[in-house]
């Protein structure tokens, strides 16, 4: 109930800031914005190795009850990511800068405001670094409620700093980047403090473990495929679009990902509040409840990204408009191929938590994530090759789904699992449901006119079609049992069973 209340909040609001962003900056320093920022971001998969190395470990021990060795565990990934903030610091000063001055197309008389940017987005980064085993135990405890107060903090720090640049007569660009640096900093500071009040194994006790070290290098080694292929998708993809095509395809690709985050902080919230309890339990030994809450993950997390995906892949156009105001091609094209890479992407998920909670992510990380790597270098000669841009959210969609099924091979590494399950508790509801609503909305949208009319329609009906097709087809007789207990005091429901 926090996550989700969190979710509405940031996302409103974000969707907001960005519209009052773009509107202040101008498309081209909006899209050196995002194209400089994602040289540092480039880097984020030597802190994300350790954070779900951090996730899992801190989970474990809780799972265990051993309070002694999780805050030497917490040392530990405290002074390991305090080298990764220093190896961040001089490989992305030294690489990036080379690459903002010699490989990016920035016009000349934005060149010193870019430069800008990348230090103050690297500043950013790094404190974002320092305060990730906080909120990793803050995850790790399943408070969602102060997760979700300092998540809603941030984002009003965001909305504060939209109104100083609308204000402030200072270079805007510049300005927005050294705000964003002093909100990481506020934010840091808040998830120190809080731990440090809450959590007795916060407090910081530096216990050399030669075995333990060894652990977490060996595990944060191999998710390093997983963390750099993702990062390569996001970011990496962000900087071909910039020597391609400029700074406006790279404003259009900010757009999707915005309408992307939206949609994939919805399956993001169960995700977060289901890692924790699968650690536990692998932790002891209760593999049957492991799958139960692997299949009910999976299918519940498509089932509600898809209520809300279907909608906005058929009014994207509309939505954009209102949103905007100035729509191209660009933003309406990626932000429908965005939309299904997501939801490709969400239902891979649990998938990876199984396998980490399992500690088994050296066969998972070395084969999968190996292939997935193929996105980046098979856009870049597509591009050569004078493709358009949209071909690389076509390439990233074929590769993640050839994808999801060589990570089902290799749960089977992971823990007693069976293919018949996966098809009969997941790919068959999940088939009925979106199969069945699919046409209806389509029909609507190709003999309506775009109107608040259609949106209205299309927005009632599908959310009427989906919630009818999963009670009838989507949910098992045991889902069904106990959401008729829940809902047995309303009038007409039962009739629905």
């Amino acid at each position: 109930m926090y996550l989700y209340i969190r979710m509405f909040f940031v996302m409103l609001v974000s969707l907001y800031t960005v519209r009052v962003v773009i509107k202040t900056l101008g498309v081209v320093d909006y899209g050196i914005f995002t194209a400089v920022g994602g040289i540092v971001l480039m880097m984020s998969f030597l802190s994300q190795t350790i954070t779900f190395a951090a996730q899992r470990y801190f989970s474990f021990e809780l799972g265990q009850n051993n309070m002694q060795r999780l805050q030497g565990v917490f040392g530990m990934v405290l002074v390991i990511y305090v080298i990764t903030a220093i190896v961040i610091a001089i490989i992305a000063e030294i690489v990036g800068v080379w690459f903002l001055e010699n490989k990016m197309i920035i016009p000349d008389e934005r060149l010193d405001a870019a430069h800008w940017v990348l230090h103050f987005s690297l500043l950013s980064f790094i404190f974002h670094i320092l305060y990730t085993p906080y909120n990793a135990m803050i995850i790790a405890h399943e408070n969602m409620k102060a997760y979700a107060y300092i998540s809603i903090i941030e984002v009003l720090l965001k909305l504060g700093i939209v109104y100083l640049l609308v204000l402030s007569n200072i270079d805007k660009l510049t300005l927005y980047s050294f705000l964003l640096l002093c909100i990481s900093i506020v934010i840091a500071l808040i998830y120190i403090i809080y731990c440090y009040w809450y959590y007795h194994e916060t407090h910081f006790v530096f216990k050399p473990n030669r075995k333990l070290f060894s652990e977490l290098v060996s595990y944060s080694s191999w998710t390093m495929f997983g963390t750099l292929a993702g990062v390569a998708n996001q970011q990496g993809v962000g900087i071909l679009l910039n020597v391609f095509f400029g700074p406006v395809a790279n404003a259009s690709q900010s757009v999707a990902n915005q309408v992307g985050h939206a949609l994939q902080m919805f399956a993001s919230n169960i995700y977060t509040a289901v890692r924790p309890p699968i650690t536990k339990k692998y932790a002891t030994g209760d593999y049957k409840e492991v799958l139960n809450l692997f299949y009910i993950s999976s299918k519940y997390s498509f089932f509600l990204l898809y209520i809300i995906m279907v909608p906005l892949f058929f009014e994207i156009h509309f939505i954009l408009q209102i949103w905007l105001g100035q729509v191209t091609s660009y933003m309406v094209d990626f932000s429908r191929l965005m939309l299904i890479y997501v939801i490709i992407l969400s239902i891979s998920n649990p998938i990876s938590i199984v396998v980490q909670a399992a500690g088994n992510v050296k066969r998972y990380h070395g084969i999968v994530d190996s292939f997935t790597l193929l996105t980046l270098f098979v856009a870049y000669f597509f591009f050569l090759a004078k493709a358009p841009a949209q071909s690389v959210f076509y390439i990233m969609i074929i590769v993640f789904i050839i994808a999801h099924f060589i990570r089902l091979i290799v749960l089977k590494y992971s823990i007693e699992f069976f293919f018949r399950d996966y098809l009969k508790r997941f790919i068959i509801p999940c088939c009925f449901v979106s199969t069945l609503s699919f046409f209806p909305l389509y029909f609507i949208h190709l003999y309506m006119v775009e109107s608040w009319q259609r949106f209205i329609t299309t927005v009632v009906l599908s959310i009427f079609l989906v919630l009818v097709l999963i009670i009838i087809g989507g949910m098992s007789i045991n889902e069904k049992k106990v959401l008729r207990g829940k809902l047995s005091n309303i009038k007409y429901v039962k009739s629905l069973f």
